[in-house]
């Protein structure tokens, strides 16, 4: 595999892994609580 193609591929694959981690904390944190109600061992500072 040539190097470009290596590189191509590690870099879609790394990209791929961290928006699932960044849609992850977000469907855990949820600070508008969309996906669940707030979560007793998280604090959620919320400010007008």
């Amino acid at each position: 595999m040539e190097l470009s193609k290596k590189w191509a591929l590690t870099t879609l694959f790394l990209a791929f892994f961290m928006l699932i981690g960044a849609a992850g904390i977000t469907v855990i944190v949820d600070p508008y609580f969309h996906y669940h109600k707030p979560l007793s061992w998280l604090e959620y500072p919320l400010n007008n």
